[in-house]
């Protein structure tokens, strides 16, 4: 497993293989684990269109939010506090 990656975000990057998307981590996250930091939030990239990401969030049961639709920005909590 990758250092940052939880078994939950392991699960929902399984999914969107599953649905046949590809999903990649992207920005801070990436930035921080090159450096040898802990990430604080992860950002991810994919092929999915943001109403296929609402769909599998809805099915996973994961709270999600439309924090930018119109540049294809869903924010969702995975193993949140």
């Amino acid at each position: 497993m990758r250092p940052f990656v939880t078994p939950e975000l392991e699960s929902v990057e399984q999914v969107y293989r599953d649905r046949g998307f590809h999903l990649w981590f992207v920005g801070g996250c990436v930035r921080d684990w090159r450096r040898g930091a802990d990430p604080k939030d992860v950002d991810l990239c994919t092929d999915a269109t943001p109403d296929e990401q609402i769909a599998i969030y809805d099915d996973l049961g994961l709270a999600h939010y439309p924090t930018g639709l119109k540049h294809g920005t869903v924010s969702v909590m995975i193993g949140a506090v």
